[in-house]
């Protein structure tokens, strides 16, 4: 046990997460959450104790009891929230558990033996469910909604309320309940009887890892581990393990690890296979901390994603990322850096990242502890460059200022006379950036000329280049260097300068009316340049630049290269990677650690570590460039709901098709996107295919057609991916709209046959009256030729 706990006290290595919250500020209708179910669609249910909440990545709705309403939710305490294999969904409040009929709005509450049917815990099983009820456990079978008890005979105390179950054996189910401690139910024996090896009675949770241990939380008590004999393993505690609070409310695990609600310690996560603990805690000026740290509820849902639910702080989304921006904090913070805007890097080669600041003067970041350090004798200066000078000194070049020497055992600062005061003055009182680069016997001043200061003379020497005096702009920028040359670019050039010669050679210039913005190498010796244009490739060995097409984006601010053969690009304040061998991008955001910023050219000419350092103006990216890209799963679109003037019709939808009336006011569509991320934001192309074909782009989950006229419609969707290319369309439904009565086809028949009718009416009377006009002159003529015959 000795040596079990020394193993326990190991910390992990640290990992990033993003949380996403959903809080008050949202519109959650209480702070507690204290269950969350994801439901088959996608779609997030949040109970809490003041009502049940969902989201459908576009609305976050309410719904409370109304007691002048019998279909409203039962009760606002909401226990528990889940869903059957039909999709069907169930929640337990503390005035019985209901189902819940979304066409309808409705819930309609389950009843054992004429009452209110209560439930506090429930396990699946097949088609159906085991309920925890407050005295024993029950079977329920949605076909019929038929409850009975699992054994018709109950022990122990009447009020257990059973919180946990879970299934230990095929014929074992264990049972915890707050007050009366566990119970066992066999089932091949049909009885129920308590826990021969714990025999505490109050008990916060239960959890029945993937190794079949039980973990049973004590309060107040911190862990008990059990074999799947019984036999207790290990007890775990604040004073004897890596556990940072005693207090427990719920258990999950996720990839061999047990993550740990607890109340007032975060999250705490225990590797299964090594015994080390890590921490998510909230930390106060850490905006990307986790939300609080008193922690209620944890669930894993069906896409591997966890989700904490807080005692104050509302529902977060956790998930695991590689990329983490450090943003401002107060001055001598040591959680970030101490101006938001990041202007210039420099990597020690101790475990310091120098950081230069648009005014908040130089920070150092220790990359063992991740820990910050503000240097306030340089508070108020612009830093736009930063070189090694000497193992205790560095260089720096200040806007508009000059370079100064910053000790870094006694952070002070002073004026290094490079270059004369007439230079100088006219170097630094221009507006342009005066950049710095170093190497073992020289410093490189990239200026508007370029000067080169011997450290062993102290003699500084111009590089005269008539050309790029004239065309410069801005100063050029070291991106690379080897034993012969240094690379730079400029605003119309990639340069490579000779380091023995001092000669200088242009390898590729913009177009006119382009601006070269950024550079890097890659690891097959090709540079990689950002330009006002896009992205360029230029192959050292052909001496020819190759536009990388992509219609992403139009303009590169900053890029990065990383020993995996991948480029890091911001564009537009906007991030992505190119993976250079399969000529494919990636599109970063929010949800991968990414939130919006402005990258701003940083370059380290030297990749020390595993992690690539970017400065924006939103502040310093870390990426992690371990991070391996999954291949791009397609999110399933699917119909979350057809509203008919206001109303759900999805139950009038039958095989994708639905009929509506001419005098319609409205006919709206919603979609949600089912993917592992419930955050990541699309951009959604609607074909709404008539008469005529209309497109519609937009970033809303939801179609307002209004009013459509008498005719069919097929309505399909796409979605972009994180590629940047477009998923194949998903039909969603087609609706025909159905004529006025006057132009419908039974009527025009109608009215054509009543014409033809009146035609045949009209045509037979005046034949009639032909007829008869006929028969009046041959009785006239006959009566004419009998006169003239007899008369005469």
């Amino acid at each position: 046990m000795g040596m079990l706990f020394f193993v326990l006290f190991a910390k992990a290595e640290e990992q990033h997460y993003y949380f996403k919250q959903i809080s008050l500020e949202q519109g959650l209708s209480q702070s507690r959450v204290q269950c969350i179910h994801r439901d088959h669609l996608g779609v997030m249910w949040i109970g809490t104790k003041w009502g049940l909440n969902s989201y459908d990545q576009s609305e976050l709705k309410n719904y409370f009891h109304d007691r002048d309403q019998p279909h409203s939710l039962p009760d606002n305490f909401i226990r528990f929230i889940t869903e059957d294999h039909l999709g069907q969904l169930y929640v337990s409040t503390q005035k019985g558990v209901a189902t819940y009929h979304k066409t309808e709005n409705q819930f309609h509450s389950l009843l054992y033996k004429g009452e209110l049917f209560q439930a506090w815990s429930y396990l699946p099983t097949g088609n159906g469910f085991v309920f925890g009820g407050e005295e024993t456990l029950y079977t329920y079978d949605p076909a019929d909604q038929s409850i009975r008890p699992v054994f018709p005979h109950t022990d122990g105390d009447a009020r257990k309320c059973i919180n946990r179950i879970f299934q230990w054996r095929p014929d074992l189910l264990i049972a915890s309940s707050r007050k009366d401690g566990l119970w066992m139910f066999d089932l091949a024996g049909k009885r129920m009887y308590r826990c021969p090896f714990v025999g505490e009675r109050e008990i916060n949770t239960i959890f029945v890892d993937s190794h079949n241990r039980l973990w049973v939380s004590l309060y107040g008590r911190g862990l008990l581990c059990y074999s799947g004999e019984g036999k207790q393993l290990f007890s775990l505690s604040t004073a004897n393990s890596g556990l940072n609070n005693d207090i427990i409310f719920d258990l999950v695990e996720k990839d061999d690890q047990l993550w740990i609600a607890t109340d007032g310690g975060g999250i705490n996560i225990l590797d299964l296979s090594t015994l080390k603990f890590s921490y998510l805690k909230y930390i106060s000026d850490d905006k990307q901390s986790l939300p609080g740290n008193s922690i209620y509820c944890l669930y894993k849902d069906r896409m591997d994603n966890i989700w904490g639910g807080s005692i104050r702080g509302g529902l977060f989304g956790i998930r695991k990322v590689f990329i983490k921006t450090y943003k401002d904090v107060p001055l001598g913070n040591r959680h970030g850096i101490s101006e938001r805007t990041v202007t210039s890097l420099y990597e020690d080669t101790d475990t310091l990242l120098w950081i230069g600041t648009d005014g908040g003067g130089i920070n150092s970041f220790d990359r063992k502890t991740n820990a910050f350090r503000h240097y306030p004798s340089t508070y108020g200066e612009k830093v736009t460059s930063i070189a090694d000078f000497s193992g205790s000194e560095l260089l720096l070049s200040c806007f508009n200022k000059g370079i100064f020497v910053f000790n870094k055992l006694t952070a002070q600062m002073y004026p290094f006379p490079v270059i004369n005061d007439s230079i100088s003055g006219r170097e630094f009182s221009s507006g342009d950036l005066v950049n710095l680069y170093a190497t073992k016997d020289h410093i490189y001043i990239l200026g508007t000329r370029v000067y080169v200061y011997d450290k062993h003379t102290r003699q500084t020497t111009i590089i005269y280049a008539p050309r790029i005096e004239f065309e410069r702009k801005i100063a050029m920028q070291a991106i690379y260097s080897d034993d012969d040359d240094l690379y730079l670019v400029g605003t119309n050039d990639l340069f490579r300068l000779n380091r023995k010669t001092h000669e200088l050679f242009s390898l590729v210039s913009t177009e006119e009316g382009d601006e070269f913005t950024s550079a890097c190498r890659d690891d097959k010796g090709n540079f990689w340049i950002g330009s006002t244009a896009g992205l360029l490739c230029y192959h050292t060995r052909e001496g020819t630049a190759e536009k990388i097409q992509t219609s992403l984006f139009h303009s590169v601010s900053g890029l990065a290269c990383d020993k995996q053969g991948r480029i890091w690009i911001g564009a537009q304040n906007m991030f992505f990677a190119y993976i250079i061998h399969e000529e494919r991008f990636v599109i970063l955001d929010e949800s991968d650690g990414m939130p919006f910023n402005e990258l701003i050219f940083t370059p380290l000419p030297a990749l020390r570590t595993r992690n690539l350092y970017m400065g924006g103006t939103m502040g310093l990216v870390r990426i992690d460039t371990d991070i391996a890209f999954e291949n791009n799963s397609s999110p399933v679109l699917q119909l979350l709901d057809a509203k008919l003037n206001g109303r759900s019709t999805l139950e009038q939808i039958r095989d994708r098709r639905i009929s509506i009336p001419w005098d319609h006011s409205s006919f709206n569509i919603q979609v949600i996107a089912n993917e592992k991320s419930s955050f990541r934001k699309h951009l959604f192309r609607y074909t709404i295919a008539g008469k005529n074909e209309t497109v519609i782009e937009s970033y809303l989950h939801t179609l307002e057609l209004g009013t459509l006229a008498p005719g069919e419609y097929t309505i399909s969707v796409a979605c972009d991916m994180p590629n940047g290319e477009w998923i194949e369309p998903t039909e969603l439904v087609t609706v025909i709209v159905s004529p006025p009565w006057w132009k419908s086809a039974w009527f025009v028949l109608i009215c054509i046959s009543l014409v033809l009718c009146a035609g045949a009416v009209v045509f037979y009377l005046l034949l009639r009256k032909k007829e008869n006009r006929l028969k009046q002159k041959m009785r006239e003529h006959e009566k004419r030729h009998m006169r003239r015959r007899y008369g005469s």
